[in-house]
């Protein structure tokens, strides 16, 4: 073998190597730039959940300060508050709603309103739930009696609205009771004050329609009668 073959043939070997070597940095080259690819959408895909975490517990911590600010607004009214499932049944209340109708608070869970009613306001009440359930009002505001732990009846200016989930479905009912005993008793002693005067005025007009239709009787008095003597004729 000449030397020129031998040159010839290192020269293909050497140019086999390099095209070797070159395809093979191209498939490292491709396979770093899918690599860094890969890298990258997975980078901006832990970015994204990293905001959506963010962003979850945020409204995690937004939802549970409402949570907080509402059981706060809630326990500390004044007025009666009460979380009413759909049929009526008492799942929380307040302490003024307790101090309203009589009984203790842990004798009140698990309970009916409907318990503390009388029976036609009962049925107002339900055909009203009914309309707040279908969304046909948004709130319902009803005023009657409940029945005192003592028997005595005590007024409440009732305010009741739904809770839904995010589908819509209705979850429970809050209700709100102001105690109007005093106007509804200030408004019956002022209907019988009323009455009374009407009666008083009533009692007067007939009075002076009696004495308008009396007879009146007066004495008067004649005077004196002088009587005239006659005159006397002597017959001579």
């Amino acid at each position: 073998m000449s030397s020129q073959d031998s040159a010839d043939r290192v020269r293909e070997s050497a140019l086999q190597t390099a095209s070797s070597i070159l395809s093979l940095q191209r498939r490292v080259d491709e396979e770093i730039r899918a690599l860094n690819k890969a890298l990258q959408q997975r980078s901006e895909e832990l970015a994204t959940a990293n905001i959506e975490l963010q962003r979850q517990t945020e409204t995690a911590h937004a939802q549970a300060r409402d949570v907080e600010v509402f059981r706060i607004a809630f326990d500390s009214s004044g007025s009666g508050m009460l979380l009413v499932s759909p049929d009526l049944r008492i799942s929380r209340v307040n302490a003024a709603f307790s101090e309203f109708i009589g009984h203790p608070m842990d004798a009140l869970y698990t309970r009916s309103i409907a318990d503390f009613m009388l029976p036609a306001d009962l049925e107002v009440t339900r055909r009203g739930v009914l309309l707040l359930l279908r969304g046909d009002v948004a709130t319902l505001h009803l005023e009657y009696p409940h029945k005192h732990a003592s028997g005595r009846p005590v007024w409440g200016s009732v305010t009741s609205a739904v809770v839904r989930d995010t589908d819509g479905t209705p979850l429970y009912l809050i209700v709100q009771i102001q105690d109007i005993s005093g106007r509804i008793q200030a408004e019956a002693e002022k209907r019988q004050l009323e009455a009374q005067l009407l009666q008083a005025q009533k009692m007067e007009a007939l009075g002076t329609l009696s004495r308008a239709a009396s007879p009146t009787t007066s004495t008067t008095s004649s005077p004196p009668s002088s009587a005239t003597p006659s005159s006397c004729r002597s017959g001579s």
